[in-house]
């Protein structure tokens, strides 16, 4: 029977058509595609702080090689020993520890230091040091340790020597009035006005 023949064709090719793959098919690829992007990524994230961090850390310092000063400068001056500052010798107690002080520093202690100190004491009519000014305007009477080590010096004046050895004596020094009177015969001779005037005023 001839007309059958074409609709038996049509049934065999629909039959050949393939049919369509499912939908999670599709996405296979871009899916793997995606997730092998996002790891590149991450990965990238990863090792760029790392990377920056090597390129901007900085190197080792240089080392600073130490610059001796010239030999033609002096070296910076000593300065006393703690012990023998004013402050120090201040708190040695009353003028006559502070004079024993004094006495231990020698060259240690500045001359312009100690004569502060005597000159402070003395404007209180200290009796121990209104007999140190006496001793150092007298001839007759030498401390090694005052006038040589320190350097404090006043060179022979009688009558400025009498004139301290009188204020000492009435502080109430006991040694003050031997030596105010071995002071007073160099003045009896009166070489000048200045030491008859000095004799008139504290030996009579």
């Amino acid at each position: 029977m001839p007309e059958d023949a074409p609709e038996e064709e049509t049934e065999a090719a629909v039959d050949d058509i393939p049919e369509p793959a499912p939908a999670w098919r599709r996405w296979i690829v871009p899916g793997v595609l995606t997730v092998l992007a996002l790891a590149g990524v991450l990965a990238a994230l990863l090792l760029l702080p790392e990377d920056e961090t090597a390129a901007t850390e900085p190197g080792p310092a240089p080392e600073e090689t130490a610059i001796a000063p010239p030999a033609f400068l002096s070296p910076e001056p000593a300065t006393p020993e703690d012990g023998c500052s004013r402050a120090a010798l201040l708190g040695a107690g009353d003028f006559q520890a502070q004079a024993e002080a004094a006495r231990a520093c020698g060259e240690a202690l500045a001359p312009d230091t100690w004569l502060g100190l005597v000159e402070d004491a003395a404007a209180q009519e200290d009796a121990a040091a209104l007999l140190m000014f006496g001793m150092l305007y007298d001839a007759g009477w030498h401390d090694a340790a005052i006038e040589d080590a320190i350097g404090l010096s006043f060179g022979d004046d009688p009558a400025q020597a009498a004139e301290y050895y009188s204020r000492a004596a009435a502080a109430g020094s006991p040694a003050a009035p031997d030596r105010l009177a071995a002071v007073c015969a160099v003045l009896a001779r009166g070489a000048t006005t200045l030491q008859e005037a000095a004799h008139d005023d504290y030996c009579t």
